[in-house]
């Protein structure tokens, strides 16, 4: 008889092994007959939910984990982006080398690239249905084949298409659960603007160019941030720099110089990226940046604030930086869709800042007023807010808790898909380690042994 393929896969033989039972025990157990478990183990047949949550109880694991199918490793090796930005952006998008097949079949693959990754966020945000509709009619894409085949015939209305497809690029960015989704769409769309880029244009059209190419750029620094990449995301923002100062946007270039700074600060060199921040701070101030960006510049100062123990300091920070979001209330800026920095955003960091200066029941106040104002879904940033309200709750001799914080995170991380939100699950499962002997210590570590194991399977 033909054996059946493995449609369900699954990490149950692993957490079953982990946790140092046999199928025979867990079917003894959970009342599951043993050829039954054999086909979950294997994959053949689909695990009813009651049955995952019996498993779960026994095994002392949530139920998201057994069966979670895209899991990110402990360290950024097993997540690694195995191509260059170039060979991700000609897989996903390969109009470049495909010019002479003519417009149809450029506009063919780009529309529904761009309609595939739209089909969320609209649902999601109705408003954007027209929005969407209008990125994908024909005729603007034909414009930008024709403009790619002699990039000198580069006109506004193809420019305004792309700075347009830079936006959506930002939205989709915020709203998407796992970052990387959009890694080959932002490649493909910065290789686009490169080779219009590389040709002779009109002064205006050169500086608009550079604009939207040193905007695609930071969208990319970000995915490779999220995915725990500082080579390629400092890449991304010195190129990001470079474009805004030949194109003459300091707005965009101390937004880009902001993230270069926040990168040395994710890198554990933070009392280094001051003067970074300093600069863009003066730089975004002088090229009238919006509140809400001038208040995310600030935000990332007060940070490197806390964590450099200067209390005043950093209190004169986080005041700036609540007078510049009441100022952006009044605002309608470009650039304020660049940075996405909203109050829930904001009362993450703040919690984060009084975290570092040891001032725990402010802190979490701050980060549990984040975790209201956060979207239910398991996002990046919910998962580093858990992180921090479980470094409170582990301060505070409350251990049960940090854990049990800890475990949202880790299933936040893995839906997420973010190698940068699971290196703070495993940094905190580090410091818990004095703890080992404790049972939720322990079921922690069984979790993180767990998904090492499926990472590496």
């Amino acid at each position: 008889m033909r054996e059946k393929t493995c449609h369900h896969a699954n990490h149950l033989r692993a957490a079953i092994k982990e946790a140092g039972l046999t199928i025979a025990e867990v079917a003894r157990e959970t009342g599951i007959p043993v050829r039954t478990l054999f086909d979950y183990c294997a994959g053949r047949v689909r695990i009813p939910r009651k049955r995952l949550e019996a498993i779960a109880r026994l095994l002392a694991c949530p139920p998201e984990l057994l069966v979670c199918r895209s899991l990110p490793g402990g360290g950024p090796h097993l997540l690694e982006w195995t191509q260059s930005a170039e060979a991700e952006a000609d897989e996903a998008s390969p109009f470049l080398t495909m010019l002479g097949e003519g417009a149809t079949a450029i506009d063919r693959l780009r529309r529904a690239l761009l309609q595939q990754l739209l089909l969320p966020l609209v649902t999601a945000a109705p408003w954007l249905h027209k929005t969407a509709q209008e990125l994908i009619e024909a005729e603007a894409w034909e414009r930008l084949a024709l403009a790619l085949k002699r990039p000198s015939r580069t006109d506004a209305a193809t420019l305004a298409h792309l700075e347009a497809v830079t936006d959506l690029y930002w939205e989709l960015y915020r709203s998407s659960l796992a970052k990387s989704d959009l890694l080959h769409a932002v490649s493909g769309h910065l290789m686009t603007l490169t080779q219009l880029l590389h040709a002779q244009q009109p002064l205006a059209i050169q500086r608009r160019l550079c604009a939207v190419c040193s905007n695609s750029a930071q969208i990319l620094g970000e995915i490779a941030l999220d995915q725990h990449d500082g080579e390629r995301a400092a890449a991304s923002y010195r190129l990001a720099i470079e474009l805004a100062r030949e194109g003459e946007q300091s707005a965009l270039w101390a937004l880009a110089a902001g993230r270069q700074a926040w990168l040395l600060v994710y890198q554990g060199a933070g009392k280094a990226a001051l003067p970074t921040l300093e600069h863009a701070l003066a730089l975004g101030q002088s090229s009238q940046l919006s509140g809400q960006s001038l208040a995310w510049l600030e935000m990332m100062r007060a940070e490197v604030l806390a964590q450099e123990q200067d209390r005043s300091g950093c209190e004169r920070a986080l005041e700036h930086v609540h007078s510049w979001l009441d100022q952006s209330q009044a605002e309608q800026s470009p650039d304020q869709r660049w940075t996405g920095f909203q109050v829930s955003a904001c009362a993450a960091y703040e919690g984060r800042c009084y975290l570092y200066l040891g001032s725990l029941s402010q802190a979490r106040a701050s980060l549990q007023q984040a975790l209201q104002w956060l979207p239910a879904a398991p996002t990046r940033r919910r998962a580093l807010v858990l992180v921090d309200l479980a470094q409170v709750a582990a301060r505070e001799g409350e251990l049960e808790e940090a854990c049990s914080l800890a475990e949202e995170a880790l299933m936040c991380a893995c839906q997420a898909r973010s190698p940068r939100a699971l290196r703070a699950v495993h940094r905190l499962a580090q410091a818990l380690q004095q703890w080992k002997r404790l049972p939720c210590v322990a079921r922690l570590n069984r979790m993180l042994r767990l998904l090492e194991q499926a990472s590496l399977s």
